[in-house]
């Protein structure tokens, strides 16, 4: 972003804008090395653990790389094999689903109570929603969890929970909040 902004507005008020120092940017211009050429070193390795275990991921290739007295962790060797194609030599299984997502999932057409409904049918506050929404704040450092309660048929809100958290507190909060409409 400073390397696309900096010819219009200045290396200066760019850098100020993102809260980057200019000690840190031209360190990181003076260091940047590429992973895959930092590591070019462990591809033939790499190469040979996968053609002799292709069952292999980056979690088991880690300790053989370490066995052959290659320093390198294990985030590491996963960009790597990402990076190089290295993907597994295996078929990767999906698991057998819960009882309780069986069983959602043969019951997935007849859960929702509203789609069997007729749309005109349905009266100001006789269905309501909820759901938790994930708010993001200072400059991403930060979120918060709201759970608004929403009427179908007006879209009117009358309650709502915020906390730092999506938990039962929240929702207990929406339900206090709540604007009860005689």
């Amino acid at each position: 972003m400073v390397t696309r902004h900096r010819d219009t507005h200045g290396l200066n008020a760019t850098l100020a804008a993102v809260e980057l120092p200019k000690s840190t940017w031209y360190y990181w211009q003076k260091h940047k090395v590429d992973m895959t050429e930092k590591y070019q070193h462990l591809k033939t390795p790499l190469q040979t653990i996968v053609e002799r275990h292709p069952g292999y991921g980056y979690r088991r290739l880690t300790p053989e790389l370490q066995q052959q007295g290659y320093q390198v962790g294990k985030e590491v060797v996963r960009q790597l094999t990402k990076q190089w194609h290295l993907a597994l030599g295996r078929p990767v299984t999906t698991p057998k689903p819960s009882v309780a997502r069986a069983f959602l999932q043969h019951r997935a057409g007849t859960l929702n109570l509203v789609e069997r409904l007729d749309p005109d049918a349905i009266l100001p506050f006789a269905v309501w929603y909820t759901d938790f929404t994930e708010i993001l704040y200072r400059h991403g450092e930060k979120k918060a969890s709201c759970m608004p309660i929403l009427d179908h048929h007006s879209k009117w809100i009358p309650g709502w929970g915020v906390g730092d958290r999506a938990n039962t507190a929240v929702a207990l909060d929406a339900f206090t909040r709540l604007e009860m409409v005689n």
